[in-house]
């Protein structure tokens, strides 16, 4: 409103000088074209159009300052809330870690604890066998072989819950460059009887390192050339492949073998605690195993970061693949 003011008055002061001879006027503009009336008109027409543009713009722009005094508001809000909910999402995953690391403790107590119990009734059924078997009827005999038995089972099966525990607490705290190649040849030699046995031929390809602790490596390893060598079949030649790449920041192992394989409901199941397949014989020799040793792979690869794969088709052979962060953020 301020500059339409001003124009005005310039406009007005304009208008007199041309009234006033003072200026020369626009060539027939005010004497021979106008009439006075016309030329109030003309006078009165652009100071309105220039007032009512100063309006215009003005609300627009006190509009403008709202819409965005609005915002900043709004943003702020946004901002706030997205620190609240931050800070919120990084309370519960502490107390969820807390709450895991509390479970964890105490299934590692309990387990230990009952541990002790299930040995304790195992020697005690095996001092009954071995003492008063005499004395005992065939019933009796029998209920202690199955206490003694069970006894056994229970020490055997919380041993490897244990063992859960021991290989998959604490992953990258001893984190180092591992030489994955060496600990595929040190995990070969574990299982250098069956390979013989079986004349499984065995193909070891590129492995790339990887930063990570060379223990768990090793049992991830270990576990899974076990398996491939418990059931890679009566095919001939039997065969193992091993090997391994590096897609940008992950490195990708693999383990494969042309034996027995598995169906789509077992791929399903196979990296639970405890679960074994329902036919455990190749070549009709019973496969020794208590369905822990995937379940602990899967949960070392899961700390770490990474993912495990299997795919197989029954008499068609298994591969497990292993992907995981390289590490560190090095090259090595």
């Amino acid at each position: 409103m301020v500059l339409a003011g001003f124009a005005s008055v310039c406009f007005t002061m304009l208008v007199c000088a041309e009234a006033s001879g003072a200026v020369p006027p626009v060539t027939g503009m005010w004497e021979h074209q106008l009439t006075g009336r016309a030329q109030i008109v003309a006078f009165a027409t652009p100071l309105t159009f220039l007032f009512a543009l100063a309006w215009i713009g003005g609300s627009l722009a006190d509009q403008l300052k709202a819409a965005n005094a609005s915002l900043l508001e709004f943003s702020a809000r946004i901002e706030e809330q997205n620190r609240t909910l931050e800070r919120k999402v990084a309370d519960r995953t502490a107390e969820l870690a807390r709450a895991t690391q509390e479970i964890e403790d105490l299934v590692h107590i309990v387990s230990h604890d009952l541990k002790n119990v299930a040995v304790a009734v195992t020697e005690t059924a095996r001092k009954l066998v071995a003492r008063e078997g005499g004395s005992l009827s065939e019933r009796g005999k029998s209920y202690a072989a199955n206490v003694l038995e069970d006894g056994r089972t229970m020490s055997r099966m919380l041993e490897d819950l244990l063992l859960l525990f021991r290989h998959t607490d604490g992953a990258g705290t001893r984190a180092e460059w591992v030489d994955v190649d060496a600990v595929v040849r040190q995990s070969l030699r574990q299982v250098q009887y069956q390979v013989e046995s079986k004349r499984i031929e065995v193909s070891v390809g590129p492995l790339p390192s990887v930063f990570a602790d060379t223990q768990k490596m090793r049992h991830i390893f270990d576990n899974l050339l076990n398996n491939a060598c418990k059931y890679v079949g009566d095919k001939k030649p039997a065969r193992i492949d091993v090997g391994g790449d590096v897609n940008g920041t992950t490195v990708k192992f693999f383990v494969r073998d042309n034996g027995v394989g598995m169906d789509e409901r077992e791929r399903a199941r196979i990296f639970q605690l405890y679960h074994r397949g329902p036919v455990q014989k190749v070549e009709g020799a019973v496969q020794e195993g208590h369905g822990v040793g995937l379940a602990i792979v899967k949960r070392i690869v899961e700390r770490y970061g990474g993912a495990i794969a299997v795919t197989s088709a029954a008499r068609e052979g298994t591969t497990f693949e292993v992907t995981l962060p390289r590490g560190d953020g090095a090259v090595a």
